[in-house]
């Protein structure tokens, strides 16, 4: 069984709305993501997340309103959420509300909307418009059709309900919030929902008439293509009362704009007139508003004309899609007709318009609304964003003129949100969403004339993530990965590293070998800093300004300390003292005059191996380790250090720890010796085992954290002790008297040892605690609220020694040793992740591998070039050999104007004793002459003769696009082109070995377009090689060792439309994961010449990528899962795949069977009507799969009677008999693999 967790959540946008509704006073920013809903509330400060729950469907469309009232008294309803979710094989309309008390949406709604048969879903658009004024929603899901609705007045009872806290599996640090099955429905605020049928197929653009009274019923407009392919604009008037639109024929035409305009896409209503949007061209119109009166008088005519006909008994009603010659109800008066032979660049309406710079608009919003006038903001695919204002003549209320002007560019936008006071939020698929800011004049650090501000809020994607790499040991960087991220004018490399980032501001040369580093907090300066050096001691001084460098300071300042030892540890002492411990005396030194107060040495003279401070606000003991094994305590005071405990131990002591947290005098201390035992100075006779030597010891300090014991191991892990739990056991992990464990974590930092520093923060700051542990790799401990352990990896290696400076969380800044000098930078805390992009702006990067012999990433590009003035497109590609830690390009190829990389692969070959890597690069040539590619180029990169790193070393031409590359060992590699798999065989070119060439060997041919290439086990001495196609699913071919030709082992004819795919199995199991266009996960193991299904699972985004490996790999053995695959989503997740042993599948089947019973995602939508596996025309459940991101989510559940649920089950047989904080314990080991 598998387990499938996210590492890296989507941030892909889909939609966006500001309005106000977590409260009449705040105004907030509600954003959807592909796979997520999040609202932030606007502070002054910035966005502030309020609440974030997971989506488990497709968003089609988001919208708030505010429920109606017709009671003019009366304040007006509160604003509700509409969510419009595609569910397969269903879509759902989820109406929510916002509960101040629970901070979050509560669902008062939801309605299922199943598409009819013989229906196909919409062409263009999909999607929510609402009519605030009156409390109407349109829905537009599939062709020929549109669903209204309407709310219920608030007027007609006393205040709105609530409806069912369903916040699913909420993420991000918001609280979490479940629907139980069995609560009961709450009454909804639909009044009102029926489906009409309309003709206008080509339903491009959908708006409600703005700005008509209130009175007069809702007016839609319709923006869609004829069958003569012209754009037309028509009205329908919504009845209620009759449930269908105004005209019993066709809406009633207000103008058709020409054949050159086919772009336009675009319908926004303004006050008494509308917008047309296109690729070059602006449209405004009028609209006469009709009067109240004439509204009435047509509607009455149609409900008379209505019963009429029904009275007649002529049968149901015809819809808006049947033709017919009843009269044009329709409240907005307009010109006739145009007769079938009307001339096609002839207009019915006279608009005014304005030329534009070609631009393709895919976001707009209305910024205001004035008697003089509207400003909209527009959005393009290139992420210009261009300012219009709609000028209107006070005299006649009409429009009379257009002003455009360019902002500037931003990300490409899907979504564009006008926000208070000129900031703008622009959200992306193709790049980070951000809030802007407008202003009124240019930038003047911008190259370009803009009027955007820098990024005041910026939100990081991956999307649409076409492919990565995933490091490996080789690299020395496990669980990196460099995405080929952004797109249009934001192609980016992306670097994702688990753990927070450290961004270095500083870096002091000169400082090697710094083994530890002390703040001079009783001096009150936060620039100074103890630093031990191997033979002796400094004071450092940083610098106040950029302008200024670091210094040493002399020994005359504070000259009582001592600068020819190193120092093992130091702390302030009594109120205005510090103490500093060498390898020889300790001393105390006065914080004004820096002159020495006291000194103790040991009567023989011994050596200090190892010291330590008190921790307390009026700190006064110290306790040292001499050689020997001997362990004293000695007091401070003010003119000297008294002895007041001695304990001699049978092993050398390796460290030592101090802690006044405990009401115990003197206080409480701990030693570990040399014999790998850990002792406790409350309790003499007990003492439990460490794995690995400790080489630091440090107790938790603050009231708010649990008391505990971190032991720095010296072979690189991090070992933290309970220690209410420790004082009662008798060795490492052994049941104590009362059947009880140890309470030991373990977190690996790699295979050096392990060093710790700490902050605590003020009352004011929420009194907590931060522990920073350092060694080859490095993490911050924290304990959350519920005590339970958390920690982040940091993403900065070989740390010696470390501080922190200044403030506790958010961005703690600190002082920390390498290698290569000290550093002085701040740690981004509330990172799990450290997201590193290097643009490359119109430069998408589309492939990407890497090439361990030089160092670098083998990179794939494709260039889109806008000519606004011509609005044509220029395309052209090229290969790039980047640096590996700079990204800086050492090699460059150029491919011919109408040639495109369409494959690339980094292939290892042996050559004696000697292992070499080359590039090769799979291309195509485009001919829109030809409906397929007849075409392409294979071309090796590598090394040369002349040692260069890369360099072309072959080409060969193929008839057709290359579509996939793997490597087949000595035989040499195989290649899709077109519908055929080519084998290239290898050929050692001169006497040196330098340089290969390869030739076409045999081939094999497929059902249409094998785009997957997957080697696998070999087999009698025949490689075999899997094979995804479109049309046939995969196959498993052989390829004879001596023949080397081709033989069918297995034809799998399913046609699952394969996306990518991978091995899945390990030594010669050949287990495959492929992944189809559904966005299905299915797993097959080929079995007496056929492929068994062994799995199935809906991951809901479509699968770019498996990469084999893992992204902590150091973990434990013992979790009972094994890292095994990583694969990569179009909208730029990033998720771990684990293999499950027996027992943990047993155990997480069981937990996720219990909780799918009791707890469901946002909308009620179940666990197993998401995860269902989703054909075509077909479903079925999901298997052998467990859903690690719903699991998770069980450590976030505080209701002690849902928990019991959960582990109780419906019955004794789906009883789970395992302790909570067992169960807790499980999931967090797991949690750290992904």
């Amino acid at each position: 069984m598998e387990y499938i967790a996210t590492a890296h959540r989507p941030a892909s946008v889909t939609h966006s709305v500001h309005s106000n509704l977590t409260s009449p006073d705040h105004t907030s920013l509600t954003i959807v993501r592909s796979a997520s809903l999040e609202v932030h509330e606007l502070l002054p400060s910035g966005p502030s997340k309020v609440y974030d729950v997971p989506l488990w469907g497709k968003p089609l469309g988001a919208a708030t309103i505010i429920q109606p009232s017709s009671d003019l008294a009366r304040q007006p309803g509160p604003t509700l959420f509409v969510l419009l979710l595609d569910v397969h094989p269903k879509c759902l309309l989820i109406v929510s509300i916002w509960n101040s008390e629970t901070k979050t949406l509560d669902v008062t709604d939801r309605i299922e909307m199943t598409q009819p048969v013989g229906i196909r879903e919409a062409e263009f658009w999909q999607g929510i418009i609402v009519d605030q004024e009156r409390g109407c929603l349109a829905v537009g899901l599939w062709t020929g059709m549109i669903t209204i609705i309407q709310l219920k007045d608030v007027a007609a009872k006393s205040g709105p309900s609530r409806g069912t806290p369903t916040g699913g599996m909420p993420t991000g640090g918001a609280r979490r919030k479940f629907a139980a099955e069995d609560e009961k429905k709450a009454n909804g605020l639909v009044q009102l929902k029926f489906d009409v049928q309309i003709k206008e197929y080509n339903l491009l653009s959908l708006s409600f008439l703005n700005d008509i009274d209130q009175s007069i019923p809702p007016t839609l407009l319709f923006l869609y293509l004829t069958p003569h392919r012209e754009i037309s604009v028509v009205s329908h008037t919504v009845s209620f009362l009759n449930k269908d639109l105004s005209s019993l024929s066709n809406g009633e035409e207000l103008f058709t704009c020409r054949p050159s305009d086919l772009s336009s896409s675009h319908l926004i209503a303004l006050p008494g007139g509308i917008l047309i949007v296109g690729e070059t061209e602006l449209a405004v119109f009028d609209i006469p508003t009709p009067s109240v009166e004439s509204s009435k008088r047509k509607s009455n005519e149609q409900s008379a004309e209505l019963r009429e006909t029904e009275a007649k008994g002529k049968g149901k009603r015809r819809r808006a899609s049947s033709s017919g010659t009843s009269q044009n109800t329709s409240i907005l008066p307009g010109p006739k007709k145009r007769e079938s032979g009307l001339e096609s660049d002839q207009k019915t309406t006279k608009g005014l318009t304005k030329t534009l710079p070609f631009s393709v608009t895919v976001a707009w919003d209305i910024i205001d609304s004035k008697e003089t006038g509207t400003r909209i903001l527009l959005g393009d695919s290139y992420g210009q964003l261009t300012l219009v204002h709609v000028k209107k003549s006070l005299s006649t209320g009409t429009y009379n003129d257009i002003e455009t002007l360019i902002l500037g560019e931003s990300s490409p936008p899907t979504s564009v949100t006008s926000l208070p006071s000129s900031y703008v939020f622009i959200g992306s698929h193709f790049s980070s969403s951000q809030i802007l800011n407008i202003q009124s004049t240019p930038d003047p650090s911008s190259n370009k004339q803009s009027y955007l501000s820098r990024p005041l809020s910026d939100w990081p994607n991956l999307a649409p993530a076409l492919d990565f790499h995933l490091c490996g040991k080789e690299e020395d960087e496990e669980g990196k990965i460099v995405v080929c991220a952004g797109g249009m004018n934001k192609g980016a490399l992306s670097v994702v590293q688990k753990g927070a980032g450290f961004q270095s501001d500083l870096e002091i040369k000169g400082l090697e070998g710094v083994s530890g580093i002390w703040d001079l907090a009783p001096i009150e300066r936060d620039d100074l800093f103890l630093l031990a050096l191997p033979q002796s001691t400094v004071v450092l001084q940083l610098p106040s300004s950029a302008q200024e460098a670091p210094s040493v300071l002399p020994s005359t300042f504070l000259p009582g300390l001592c600068r020819t030892s190193t120092t093992l540890a130091s702390g302030p002492a009594l109120s205005d003292c510090m103490i500093q411990i060498t390898d020889r005396e300790v001393l105390l030194v006065g914080a004004k005059d820096g002159t020495l107060k006291a000194s103790w040495r040991s009567v023989d003279q011994a050596e200090i191996v190892a010291g330590a401070v008190t921790d307390g606000e009026t700190p006064e003991w110290v306790v040292i380790a001499l050689r020997g094994g001997l362990l004293v305590m000695l007091q401070v005071e003010p003119t000297q250090f008294c002895v007041r405990i001695e304990t001699p131990f049978s092993s050398e002591i390796s460290s030592v720890a101090i802690t006044s947290r405990f009401t115990t005098s003197p206080p409480s201390y701990a030693v570990a010796l040399w014999d790998l035992s850990l002792h406790l100075s409350t309790v003499p006779d007990a003492f439990a085992f460490t794995p690995s030597l400790v080489r630091s010891l440090l107790f938790t300090s603050s009231p708010r954290t649990p008391p505990s014991l971190l032991a720095g191991l010296a072979d690189g892990e991090l070992v933290v002790h309970s220690v209410e739990l420790l004082t009662r056991g008798t060795g490492h992990n052994l049941p104590t008297s009362n059947g009880e464990k140890v309470d030991v974590k373990t977190i690996k930092l790699g295979q050096v040892e392990v060093g710790l520093t700490r902050q605590i923060a003020s009352e004011e700051e929420g009194g907590g605690e931060e522990i920073f542990a350092f060694g080859e790799r490095s993490a911050i401990i924290r304990w959350e609220d519920t005590g339970r352990l958390s920690w982040d990896m940091i993403s900065i290696k070989d740390v010696s020694a470390s501080t922190f400076i200044g403030t506790f969380s958010g961005t703690n800044s600190m002082l920390l040793a390498t290698p290569t000098g000290v550093l002085f930078g701040k740690i981004d805390g509330t990172k799990r992740q450290n997201l590193q992009t290097i643009p490359f702006g119109t430069d998408n990067p589309y492939r990407i591998v890497y090439h361990p012999n030089i160092r670098a990433y083998g990179v794939a590009f494709i260039k889109t070039v806008l000519d606004r003035t011509k609005g044509q497109e220029t395309m052209s590609s090229s290969f790039k050999v980047l640096d590996k830690d700079t990204f800086e390009p050492i090699f460059v190829f150029d491919l011919d104007p109408s040639e495109r990389a369409t494959a690339l692969r980094a292939i290892c070959f042996t050559s004696g004793s000697e292992t070499r890597w080359v590039f090769v690069l799979g291309t195509g040539y485009l001919d829109e002459t030809l409906s397929e590619v007849h075409k392409g180029r294979v071309i090796v990169f590598g090394q040369d003769r002349n040692g260069r790193p890369v360099s072309k070393l072959m080409e060969t031409t193929v008839a057709g696009a290359v579509y996939a590359i793997e490597g087949v060992g000595e035989l040499g590699f195989v290649a899709s082109v077109n519908s055929r798999v080519l084998l290239f065989g290898r050929d050692l070119n001169g006497d040196t070995g330098t340089m290969y060439s390869f030739k076409k060997v045999s081939s094999w041919e497929s059902s249409y377009l094998p785009s997957t290439l997957i080697n696998l086990s070999s087999v009698d001495g025949k490689s075999r090689l899997a094979i995804g196609d479109a049309m046939s699913s995969l196959s498993v071919v052989e390829i004879d060792q001596s023949s080397r030709q081709f033989r069918t082992v297995i034809k799998d004819l399913k046609p699952l439309w394969l996306t990518t795919a991978e091995r899945l199995g390990q030594g010669t199991d050949d287990t495959l994961i492929a992944a189809d266009s559904n966005c299905n996960i299915l797993t097959m193991q080929p079995e007496d010449h056929t492929l068994v299904s062994k799995a199935g699972y809906h991951v809901g985004e479509l699968i770019n990528k498996f990469a084999k490996g893992a992204l902590l790999p150091n973990e434990p053995a013992d979790m009972g899962a094994t890292p095994n695959l990583v694969f990569g989503t179009s909208s730029g997740r990033i998720s771990a795949v684990l293999d499950l042993n027996v027992e943990s599948s047993r155990f997480l089947f069981d937990l996720q069977r219990n909780m799918t019973v009791v707890l469901k995602g946002f909308g009620n939508v179940s666990l197993s009507d998401y995860r269902q596996v989703q054909l075509d025309n077909a479903t079925s459940p999901s298997v052998g799969v467990i859903d690690g991101d719903y699991v998770q989510s069980f450590l976030q559940i505080k209701d002690q009677d849902l928990i019991r649920r959960i582990l109780d089950g419906r019955n004794q047989y789906e009883k789970i008999d395992v302790p909570y904080s067992e169960v807790c314990g499980i999931l967090e080991g797991f949690g750290r693999l992904h």
